[in-house]
Order: structure tokens, then C-alpha cells, then sequence
């Protein structure tokens, strides 16, 4: 991800990443995605808070729609790549916030460097996938450490992720992009390999896509009615993304 001019997912970002994850023409051949970032520090700091500020006071229903199904069928794309024999793996060398940690823990497989920073920031703009997270996740780690880490506001270092079994691979600072090269290639090497690392989180009853765009049009109803006081909030929040 190009993330020097905006260090979230803009509208434009979020449509190269859909169709990087469209599925490939040849469903026989094992394919594996890699997903990180080329600013340093950064995974990705979430949504375009920005721009939904704006488009809030402004009442762009029309934006929000376009954004939020974008957004959703990002998400569809890498829950169900295992379907189409694709692979993806999140490389996470910086801070992964809001939808930014969201994306990175629907991948396959979870790569961090010690010094990577998680948050899920419990803003009342959050579009409710929360429970996809949860229901994906919980045969890692226990539902109440899942409902602490998606709902306590608090930072998490890749440390203490890694330990409740959120993180599948942790390294020292540095050594992330050798670390996915070896894992691509074994995977590569070995057809067993690579069903091991498909497998690590997918689930045959994760969200279809007309239940993700359920989720997508009801978002948008109650973002399009939030009121000054948050919309302020909002905004401040978008000054603490660079």
C-alpha cells in the first residue's frame, strides 16, 4: 500500500486493494497476496475519517454508500479467497488502527514485527463487523480477551496479541519481509504447506457478501444522522492520522 500522501484507506486505496484480491482466473493454481505498507511506522491508520466528516455535514449519502461497499467488498474478497485457492498474508511493521487492524486480521496469516501497535478504536462510527472478527477468531484465543482487545479502546503491542493467538507469526523488528518471503516460499514448495497456511483462519461460516452489504447500507444510515458533537469528534480524531 502507498500510504506517503494519506496513511489510511482513501476511497482510491481501498479500490486498488479490491481488485489486488479479485480471484484469479485459474482457481487451480495456488496463489498467495501479501499486504503491507510502504510507509514506515505505518500499516494503516483506518478509514478516511476526513472525507466521512465532511460527507457527514454535508449528508453525501451517495459517498458513503460508494465507501462503504467498496470497503465491504474488500473485506469479502479476503475472507473468501480460500474459496478461489488464495492465500493472504498481512505484514504488519507499524501501527494498525480502526479498519487498518480490521483488514490485516481477515488476511490468512498475521505476520508482525515486536515494534507493530494495534488499536480498535470504539468510535460511534464503527460499522458493527466487530462480530465477523469475533466468530473468525475465537478458535485462537477466548471471546472475552476478543472482547477486550476489539472493544477496550486500548493499545496492544503485536507481543501481546501474538500471545492471545491474534498474531500467527512474530519477529524482531526488521526481520518481517524475510520472514513472509520464507513463508511463501515453503508454502510454494509444498502443496501441504500451503493448505496449512490457508487454513490458519478461515471459517465456512464466515459473512456472505449480501450479509457484508447488509452491514454496509445500515452503517451508512446511522452515520448520516450523527450530530455535531460528533462529528467534531470525529475530526479530531482525522487531525491524529498523520
Amino acid at each position: 500500500m502507498q500510504l506517503n500522501k494519506a496513511p489510511y484507506f482513501t476511497k482510491s486505496l481501498l479500490r486498488q486493494l479490491s481488485h489486488f484480491f479479485l480471484p484469479e482466473s485459474n482457481t487451480q493454481k495456488r496463489v498467495i497476496k501479501v499486504l503491507s505498507s510502504d510507509k514506515a511506522g505505518v500499516f494503516s491508520l483506518g478509514g478516511d475519517l476526513g472525507s466521512l466528516a465532511n460527507c457527514v455535514s454535508e449528508q453525501d449519502g451517495v459517498w458513503l454508500k460508494d465507501y462503504a461497499f467498496t470497503y465491504m467488498t474488500l473485506l469479502q474478497r479476503i475472507l473468501h479467497g480460500a474459496k478461489h485457492n488464495v492465500t493472504s498474508i498481512a505484514l504488519i511493521q507499524g501501527r494498525a488502527y480502526g479498519t487498518g487492524m480490521e483488514v490485516a486480521l481477515c488476511t490468512d496469516c498475521v505476520v508482525a514485527e515486536e515494534g507493530a501497535v494495534f488499536m480498535y478504536p470504539s468510535t460511534l462510527f464503527n460499522h458493527g463487523l466487530e462480530h465477523l472478527l469475533i466468530a473468525k477468531l475465537q478458535h485462537k484465543t477466548s471471546r472475552s480477551a476478543l472482547m477486550e482487545v476489539m472493544y477496550s479502546d486500548k493499545r496492544f503491542s503485536a507481543k501481546e496479541l501474538y500471545e492471545l493467538g491474534l498474531i500467527d507469526v512474530l519477529v524482531n523488528v526488521g526481520e518481517g519481509e524475510n520472514k513472509v518471503r520464507s513463508l511463501v516460499a515453503r508454502a510454494q514448495a509444498c502443496g501441504i504447506g500451503h493448505s496449512v497456511l490457508q487454513n490458519y483462519r478461515y471459517q465456512k461460516s464466515i459473512n456472505t457478501f449480501n450479509q457484508l452489504n447488509s452491514v454496509a447500507e445500515t452503517w451508512v444510515k446511522n452515520t448520516i444522522k450523527v450530530d455535531a458533537m460528533q462529528q467534531k469528534y470525529l475530526r479530531r480524531l482525522a487531525r491524529k492520522q498523520y
